[in-house]
């Protein structure tokens, strides 16, 4: 089940950062996102994929016999 999951979630992820780090960049510019769709949007995105993320951790951490080390490796949030 975390093989199907992660490759959304992180394509979820992903898009959010690429239109968080425009809207960054765009209010260097003068452009002003405040009240829009798109602000609201990216400030209440992250709870759909923070909720799956932690259920995925917890996973992730039962199968290494509940290690858990503080830090993340490539290695072992990418799918394959």
């Amino acid at each position: 089940m975390t093989q199907i999951l992660l490759p959304p979630l992180m394509l979820y992820a992903a898009c959010g950062l690429v239109l968080s780090l425009a809207v960054h960049i765009l209010s260097f510019f003068g452009v002003q996102f405040g009240g829009n769709a798109l602000f609201f949007g990216l400030h209440v995105g992250i709870f759909p994929l923070w909720i799956p993320v932690v259920f995925i951790a917890q996973k992730m951490s039962v199968a290494r016999g509940g290690r858990i080390s503080g830090r993340w490796h490539f290695p072992d949030v990418l799918p394959g």
